[in-house]
């Protein structure tokens, strides 16, 4: 509403919600150049950690879910950046997720990263009825998460910008 009435300005170009939402998370996560990164899909990517390190503090089964897909955006914007790790299909985080893979020989950080979040997911009651593996029902996932997800974030985020991506 202040922003509608003139009496607070925009925001300035240096912003960046992901940066700012993840060291919300995590101090100790590395500022990338997330908008050099995404290109156009920055907004969504922005948008969706923003929900990501909110449902941290709420509910971690959500975060989970939410940091897989924030995780598929990741995995799109780096196969785009990095012709040498073949191809990738927005939404088809699972086919890139292959340990012998040239992307998880290359990226070994972000690979755990998104394989573990992904492998997770499995057993969130946010993504399906049951366990395939098992045939037993899915359920909360535990908080017992969020330091493992800090760390592998930052592991990963680390790794791309040592890989110059963002």
């Amino acid at each position: 509403m202040l922003r509608e009435v003139g009496m607070v300005q925009r925001a300035r170009a240096g912003y960046c919600g992901i940066t700012n939402s993840f060291s919300k998370l995590d101090p100790r996560i590395p500022p990338l150049d997330w908008k050099r990164l995404f290109g156009n899909r920055f907004a969504q990517a922005e948008r969706q950690a923003v929900e990501t390190v909110a449902a941290s503090g709420v509910n971690i089964t959500g975060f989970v879910n939410l940091l897989d897909v924030f995780d598929d955006l990741l995995l799109a914007a780096i196969f785009a950046a990095d012709g040498t790790i073949g191809g990738y299909n927005l939404g088809g985080i699972g086919s890139a997720l292959n340990p012998a893979s040239r992307f998880a020989r290359k990226f070994p950080a972000t690979f755990t990263l998104a394989s573990t979040v992904h492998d997770l997911r499995y057993g969130s009651m946010y993504s399906h009825p049951l366990i395939r593996k098992t045939g037993k029902p899915t359920g909360k996932i535990s908080y017992r998460f969020l330091p493992k997800a800090r760390r592998l974030m930052r592991s990963s985020f680390a790794e791309l910008s040592a890989h110059g991506l963002a």
